[in-house]
């Protein structure tokens, strides 16, 4: 007979190990009855084991999960906690971003695709005198200037173009009256690539453009008070200049005549007083050009040598009665032909050299031309005059290219020239775009230098200064000489021969020198005191060549030139060649566009009238020439 398990069999699980001996039951009924009721204890325990292990298992699950959740809700808590300040720190610079979009200094509009305005901040607002609902909604150009409003949409348009940004200045009516915005316009694109949103950012530049108007007038004001001067000095230095003129050119017919060892020196000291105030009245008037910005450089095939050669021709005579040695260097690597305005880079030299020759008493005046640099455009030269003269303190080198500010001098050296010289000379360097200074001291000399760029003449790029150009000391009284002789020569060629001129003059002396001069080279001439004379007496006449005066009274040389231009054919062909004191920019323009051929600067040369007349000689002169 078997035992019954007790409850000590039970694991520590809650599972209860059922021996192998309990399944060999007795087929007797008492021991399996005993059986029976021994096993029901043991099924209860078992089922009240497993209770207890599931409720165990369950707890510690519940357990678990209630832990999970706890942490769960403690990282939300943190998390909640955390978007509350961000959520907060977002709504201060929302609040921070509307109290500068709408008080900020500059002016904020945007518009919707159907150009209505959505947003003003209270800047715009304030400055419009309104408040935002009444500009909501509406076009804002309502606002704007009306007769800037086909401008304004013309460049609005823009916007639908890349990169879809605009800048333009607009006026608005305000409180305060009419206010100039420049504004910066954005455009937002929607899907289908239309304009969806404007936003604009304007500023106020009211004041900038009032400025930048009274600057401008202030400029306007001043170049038209430049201009107003340039003029009246041009219209003086012409009243100075043409009895000038005249007074040259008869000294010059008195010198070309056999005159007596007295007269001769009369006739000379004459010559070259009227040459020297006609010096000074070209630099005045070359001095109010270049303070207007009126004088312009020409741009022409040059040479060096000649150049210098010129220079130095002019100022031998003066250099021999000094007994100064004055000498030339020219760099052998200099191009023999450049491209520039030679007669202005003479001017500069001959000032230089000029006040060389007249503050040195004893030793040399030397000009050095010498090459800094070369390319395919051009070259830079550089133009030194060495004197041994007085030499110049420091204090006064600094003021010495200001206007009327003359060089050094002393009780031996007699000041001399308006003090315009160096100005003149500084001021056309820098239109050149070179440099120009001094290196001198007291007792030891001076050295006056420029450098300018020059272009390479088309034609001979690669030709250099011949070696005889070197030296040109000596070459005044040849060169004297060699006019004499030309003189003679034009006198006996007689270019004028069977030539009817026309002369339109109203100073008297300047119709005696030119009717002298068209003489002595065979022309026959008529005279008319103004241009209305002119037009009458070739409406008569036939004349080969008309020289016209363009000051005259009564009726100007441009306005008789187009009355002359206007005749019936043949003699509205007649050349026409302006004959005048002084050819200013603007006089040199109005001769081409009357109809005018050419001009000429008074005193006329007889040389310059011999040119004329051949150039102008057609086919009826010369069968009036071969009928004489």
């Amino acid at each position: 007979m078997l035992a019954a398990p007790s409850l000590r069999t039970l694991l520590p699980g809650g599972l209860v190990m059922l021996p192998t001996p309990v399944l060999a039951l007795s087929f007797d009924t008492t021991n399996a009855m005993y059986a029976l009721v021994g096993a029901i204890p043991l099924a209860f325990a078992m089922l009240l084991a497993i209770a207890l292990g599931y409720s165990l298992l369950r707890r510690q699950a519940l357990r678990a999960e209630v832990k999970m959740q706890q942490e769960s809700l403690a990282r939300l808590s943190e998390q909640v906690k955390s978007l509350s300040q961000e959520n907060a720190g977002l709504l201060d610079n929302v609040r921070q971003y509307s109290d500068l979009v709408e008080w900020q200094a500059g002016l904020v509009l945007c518009r919707d695709g159907e150009d209505r305005v959505t947003f003003a901040n209270a800047t715009l607002c304030q400055l419009l005198g309104i408040i935002v609902e009444e500009l909501s909604g509406r076009h804002f150009e309502s606002t704007a200037d009306p007769r800037e409003a086909p401008t304004i949409a013309a460049t609005r348009a823009r916007l639908a173009l890349r990169p879809h940004r605009i800048n333009y200045e607009q006026r608005l009516l305000t409180q305060g009256g009419w206010r100039w915005i420049a504004w910066h316009e954005v455009a937002r694109l929607d899907g289908d690539g239309n304009i969806a949103e404007c936003r604009a950012i304007g500023h106020d530049i009211t004041r900038y453009k009032t400025a930048a108007e009274a600057l401008q007038n202030a400029r306007d004001q001043a170049m038209a008070e430049s201009a107003a001067r340039a003029r009246y000095l041009a219209a003086v230095s012409h009243d100075i200049r043409t009895p000038l003129t005249g007074i040259i050119g008869l000294a010059r017919l008195m010198l070309d005549s056999n005159l007596a060892g007295e007269q001769q020196q009369q006739a000379e000291a004459i010559q070259e007083s009227g040459e020297a105030l006609l010096h000074l009245v070209n630099d005045v008037l070359d001095a109010a050009k270049l303070e207007a910005g009126r004088l312009t450089l020409e741009h022409q095939d040059f040479e060096i040598s000649q150049l210098v050669d010129n220079t130095v021709a002019l100022l031998a005579p003066r250099a021999q009665q000094k007994q100064l040695d004055l000498r030339v260097t020219l760099d052998p690597e200099l191009p023999a032909r450049l491209l520039g305005d030679s007669e202005r880079l003479q001017q500069i030299l001959l000032n230089l050299a000029g006040n060389a020759v007249k503050f040195t008493e004893h030793g040399s005046v030397t000009i050095n031309v010498s090459k800094v640099s070369s390319s395919d455009a051009g070259a830079t030269l550089l133009f030194e005059v060495r004197d041994t003269g007085i030499g110049i303190a420091p204090a006064q080198q600094e003021r010495l290219f200001e206007v009327f500010t003359q060089g050094p001098g002393d009780g031996a050296v007699r000041r001399e020239g308006s003090g315009l010289g160096l100005t003149i000379a500084e001021g056309l360097v820098r239109l050149m775009g070179g440099q120009i200074g001094v290196e001198s001291a007291t007792g030891e000399g001076s050295t006056f230098w420029f450098v300018v760029e020059l272009g390479r003449s088309t034609e001979q790029p690669e030709a250099t200064v011949p070696p005889e150009a070197l030296t040109l000391r000596g070459r005044s009284r040849r060169r004297s000489a060699a006019d004499a002789a030309r003189l003679a020569a034009l006198v006996r060629e007689q270019p004028g021969h069977g030539l009817h001129v026309l002369l339109a003059e109203d100073n008297a002396v300047n119709q005696l020198l030119a009717l002298t001069l068209l003489r002595r080279l065979g022309a026959s001439a008529e005279v008319a005191a103004n241009g209305q004379e002119a037009v009458q007496l070739l409406e008569q006449e036939r004349f080969d060549l008309v020289l016209m005066d363009l000051h005259m009274p009564v009726c100007d040389g441009f306005e008789a030139t187009r009355s002359i231009r206007n005749l019936p054919a043949p003699k509205n062909t007649v050349p026409i060649v302006a004959l005048t004191a002084a050819v200013a920019e603007y006089d040199a323009e109005r001769c081409q566009e009357a109809g005018m051929d050419g001009y000429v600067a008074k005193p006329l040369g007889i040389a310059e009238l011999a040119k004329l007349l051949r150039d102008n000689r057609g086919p009826t002169a010369d069968a009036a020439a071969a009928g004489d």
